[in-house]
């Protein structure tokens, strides 16, 4: 909103940030199970905030009394100081790991690019270890995946998952049984997709048969109460 200004000569913007790029989150899913690489749900912020200039650093304080932000950069901690006379502070959001005990430790998270890039090397390791897995049981465990949430986002990689694990394992590692796989879903409310339950409840209903022939685990009205290295532990 403000690049015409900017052009104009009639602001002076510098946007700092910690990361040189931003994650678009609406292609998780896809990246996660190789229909995309990992370098496209990424945006170079270059690209996208000019003709504002941008500042990659770690903001190490803000001096309220001078307007001086004082910053800090990766290599070597050498600091710089960028004067302001107006402030935007942006935080953003972060996922709250503190309700449930073992979630920090324990769960798969979805929030950064690396931790996207971490879940998408663990399915692939968890597929690798069932291929050499002798024991039946073992192999079930190892592909045996748990999804938090039937929201869209929840829904679409857990439909995504079930896809991609069945078609590798027919395609890539012919000592896996697709069969042996279970993608589970656990859904707080009484049906999933809740964003479209109170006007579009048909869909909702033509959603739950569809993800359930094709083999997800639907399990709604549980939340999650813990999660330990083997289990996810469930309210019920």
């Amino acid at each position: 909103a403000l690049r015409g200004a900017i052009r104009r000569g009639e602001v002076d913007v510098s946007v700092i940030g910690r990361d040189n790029f931003h994650t678009f989150h609406g292609f998780i899913a896809e990246m996660l199970t190789g229909r995309i690489q990992p370098g496209q749900i990424t945006s170079p912020a270059r690209r996208m905030f000019p003709p504002a200039r941008f500042h990659n650093a770690e903001i190490e304080q803000i001096d309220l009394e001078r307007k001086v932000i004082v910053t800090a950069r990766h290599l070597d901690g050498k600091r710089y100081e960028l004067a302001y006379d107006h402030l935007v502070v942006t935080l953003g959001s972060i996922d709250d790991l503190s309700r449930y005990p073992g979630l920090a430790e324990h769960a798969l998270k979805l929030k950064t690019y690396w931790d996207c890039f971490k879940v998408r090397n663990h399915i692939l390791s968890m597929l690798e270890l069932a291929e050499i897995e002798t024991d039946p049981a073992e192999r079930q465990r190892l592909l045996t995946f748990v999804i938090v949430g039937g929201n869209y986002g929840g829904l679409e990689g857990a439909a995504e998952l079930e896809d991609y694990i069945r078609i590798l394992a027919r395609k890539e590692y012919p000592r896996s049984n697709p069969a042996e796989s279970r993608v589970i879903v656990a859904h707080s409310g009484d049906r999933i997709l809740p964003e479209l339950v109170k006007e579009h409840p048909k869909l909702v209903d033509y959603a739950e048969r569809y993800l359930r022939s094709r083999g997800l685990d639907l399990r709604t009205g549980v939340r999650l109460s813990a999660a330990t290295p083997e289990e996810a532990v469930l309210s019920n």
